[in-house]
């Protein structure tokens, strides 16, 4: 019984993959859509939430498009007539177009080998589910055409396109169709942490020594007390804004390798990549009324420079040795701006696999 029951879900993903050709590995579904392995081109739901579409329930969904193949995927999709590009095989759920942009209804997408994109579609949901309901998300790899968007898509529907299918994802719905949200917590964190490398390429041993960071001994001034009261800094337990010492390091960051350097950062709070090895000093945050990702750009053998504040608690012995760290984050794509809010979060918080230190010096 309990398969007839799965079967209106299935049968549309049974036809669709009996009368399309599709030359791509799908992913092996795990539980709750977790993928064991990533195969070469891979569609990974991310997040789920419901929304208001007019006169039914919506659905929004964020993806990754995963490129995991040493080849360069190219193909059309569209920033608004989702539609012609994307399906489900769930039956009571529909992919919904945005507002039609007669002038950017067709791009040409590129993902370079071992790359990933960011995409968010919305679905009508026909028939809201009581418990919890079970769908793939299936991309077609549309070819690229030149022309005007109407002849373009003219010419994706007459082509027998192939059609990548995303994960499995199960939903689990509760009261007034909310999701649970701890096991959506559990299983975004499990796909961002898959996604990372391609969005930012691990660093290996041979990396570490092409990115090198160095402190400036002579010109590290001695700690002083904050003079800034919006900069003192809040202390909980004793509910209280507490004073602190503080200096600032003039570091450099090396690029000795002959290949330009992209990596992540933010244009405000772009301290919390910093980090030390010694528990009694911190790097403070900053306060951002506003905040975006950029990237930062090193050309080959140059080097940036850039000043950190350390800050440490008033009753801190002195002089002290520590170093500081940053979580490099390498780009493997030069727009930031694709990158999920998950994933900016993730990449800002230090990374001990692509941490690089400074040298050794004394705070006194």
């Amino acid at each position: 019984m309990k398969n007839l029951r799965l079967l209106p879900v299935l049968l549309p993903a049974l036809l669709c993959s009996a009368f399309l050709s599709c030359h791509y590995e799908k992913p092996n579904p795990g539980k709750n859509g977790s993928s064991s392995s990533l195969s070469k081109i891979n569609i990974l739901i991310y997040h789920c939430g419901f929304g208001n579409y007019p006169g039914k329930g919506s659905l929004g969904v964020n993806i990754f498009i995963i490129n995991n193949s040493d080849d360069t995927l190219k193909y059309s999709n569209t920033r608004s007539l989702f539609s012609k590009f994307y399906c489900t095989d769930n039956v009571d759920m529909t992919v919904a177009d945005k507002r039609p942009l007669p002038f950017d209804s067709v791009v040409r997408v590129v993902i370079p080998p071992h790359n990933g994109k960011y995409a968010s579609l919305d679905f009508k949901v026909l028939k809201m589910p009581d418990t919890g309901f079970v769908f793939r998300i299936g991309m077609k790899l549309a070819q690229w055409h030149a022309g005007s968007p109407k002849t373009i898509l003219a010419a994706i529907a007459r082509e027998k396109t192939d059609t990548v299918w995303s994960n499995v994802k199960v939903l689990d719905i509760r009261k007034n169709h909310q999701l649970s949200d701890i096991a959506e917590i559990r299983y975004e964190a499990q796909i961002l942490k898959k996604v990372l490398p391609f969005f930012s390429s691990p660093l290996t041993q041979e990396d570490k020594t092409k990115y090198t960071l160095n402190i400036n001994q002579a010109r590290i001034k001695a700690l002083k007390i904050l003079g800034d009261t919006a900069m003192k800094f809040f202390d909980l337990p004793n509910r209280k804004l507490s004073k602190y010492l503080y200096t600032i390091c003039e570091m450099r960051i090396n690029n000795n390798s002959d290949d330009t350097l992209k990596y992540f950062s933010m244009n405000c709070s772009w301290l919390e990549m910093y980090t030390t090895n010694d528990v009694y000093f911190k790097v403070p945050e900053r306060m951002c009324m506003q905040n975006y990702p950029e990237a930062q750009v090193i050309p080959p053998r140059q080097t940036s420079v850039v000043k950190i504040p350390i800050v440490a608690y008033i009753k801190t012995l002195l002089p002290r040795k520590i170093k500081i760290g940053l979580s490099l984050q390498r780009l493997n794509d030069d727009n930031p701006y694709d990158l999920a809010p998950g994933l900016l979060d993730l990449m800002l918080k230090p990374q001990p696999s692509n941490m690089i230190w400074s040298n050794e010096v004394t705070i006194h």
